[in-house]
């Protein structure tokens, strides 16, 4: 009986060692999420031109900037859509380039631009696919975009702010 005490004891001081020790390295290594790097395009044109505006086929991103150092946007992007695949790429003045898949629904609300009424509204979900400008992949942003029709041309201005 003597053998089976001191063997009893060292099991229960070693277990509760383990005990221990799992507990106090389970919340030492918690580390607070990073917050994604995004960019924000604003403009408050005198001519009621949201931050995006262009064609069918290719617009432009105004007032931009990023979330932090990290994100290498410019003030200005070119945005080439391609509607055959959902996708388009922004080219920034520095070189870098932000690429995004994109997907629309009806609705939203729309500002008259240059005395016109809009004739469609669609509400863009759009989502960070990759590029060289540091914005984060994966993340989502909507917005409203507006459709201009004047003398057989079709314009598109965003209703508001973009992010990516």
């Amino acid at each position: 009986m003597r053998k089976i005490v001191p063997f009893l004891a060292a099991a229960v001081i070693a277990t509760s060692g383990v005990s221990i020790a799992l507990l106090s390295t389970g919340s030492a290594g918690a580390k607070t999420p990073k917050p994604p790097v995004t960019a924000t395009c604003t403009s408050s044109s005198p001519s009621g031109a949201g931050s995006e505006s262009g064609t069918e086929t290719n617009q432009l991103f105004v007032g931009c900037v990023g979330s932090s150092s990290k994100a290498k946007v410019t003030a200005t992007g070119s945005v080439v859509p391609d509607v055959a695949t959902s996708s388009a790429t922004v080219y920034w003045t520095n070189n870098k380039t932000t690429t995004e898949s994109f997907s629309y629904a009806a609705g939203g609300t729309c500002p008259t631009f240059l005395g016109l009424t809009a004739t469609t509204a669609v509400t863009v979900t759009a989502t960070v696919t990759g590029g060289n400008a540091g914005l984060t992949v994966g993340q989502v942003n909507s917005s409203v975009n507006c459709l201009y029709s004047a003398g057989g041309d079709l314009y598109v201005e965003s209703a508001g702010p973009v992010s990516l």
